[in-house]
């Protein structure tokens, strides 16, 4: 299904999310335009991987609903989560970049929507436009940032800290339902996993921020209800 298919308030609904991707949002309009002109809607139901390590690069992906997870197996039958995509944030670009397989495996956590550049349509509009390269090459840049400030945290914070870095993180790549907290579809567990911790040690640590209002949990899902008081108490 291409991106013409869609009606005219999807088509504004999706392209006003995608601006609420930092990468995205400070693009020149014209590349906004040229990917979202070559762009392709793939949904995935939920569990169903969209690629797995080794796979050859077949384009960039943005999710435009649900969300995504992106592992690693480095020993046998053992998952390494290394990250949740959220809805438009990007993704996929590394073997872009450097002409290699995909380095991990990223599957739908739950029903979802991308929208995805083919490697094809992408190449074409590189080949065209060269100076779209650079603009590329920030996306990883972005995420290289991202991935050492998560490193650093982990180097010298407490478990709290990193545990409510990664909230504010999360928090600001959802948008609420309108007049409803913003919610993580995530467990327990799956943060554990992120910061590499006991998922005992996280329950505390939630359990102390809901008792100071921050947060409520739920099954399988934690809504932020003071944003503010979460980045106040956030590493800067």
């Amino acid at each position: 299904m291409h991106t013409a298919d869609l009606g005219l308030s999807k088509t504004q609904h999706y392209q006003h999310l995608l601006q609420q991707d930092r990468w995205f949002a400070e693009r020149p309009l014209d590349l906004q335009q040229e990917l979202w002109q070559r762009a392709q809607l793939k949904p995935l139901h939920s569990k169903q991987r969209l690629f797995a390590r080794g796979q050859a690069f077949d384009g960039i992906y943005a999710v435009l609903d649900g969300m995504l997870r992106v592992s690693g197996y480095p020993t046998l039958g053992k998952e390494a989560l290394l990250a949740l995509v959220f809805p438009s944030q990007w993704f996929g670009e590394i073997a872009l970049i450097d002409g290699l397989s995909r380095t991990h495996e990223v599957i739908a956590e739950q029903d979802s929507l991308l929208l995805w550049i083919p490697a094809d349509a992408l190449h074409d509009l590189l080949t065209a436009q060269p100076q779209y390269w650079r603009d590329l090459a920030l996306l990883v840049t972005y995420k290289i940032r991202i991935m050492m400030q998560h490193l650093e945290e982990t180097t010298v914070s407490s478990v709290e800290t990193r545990l409510i870095s990664r909230l504010v993180f999360m928090a600001q790549s959802v948008t609420p339902h309108a007049g409803q907290p913003t919610r993580l579809q995530l467990s327990q567990e799956q943060l554990a996993d992120l910061l590499a911790v006991s998922r005992q040690t996280t329950n505390q640590c939630l359990k102390h921020f809901e008792q100071k209002g921050w947060i409520r949990l739920g099954y399988r899902c934690i809504d932020v209800l003071d944003l503010e008081a979460l980045k106040a108490a956030a590493p800067h």
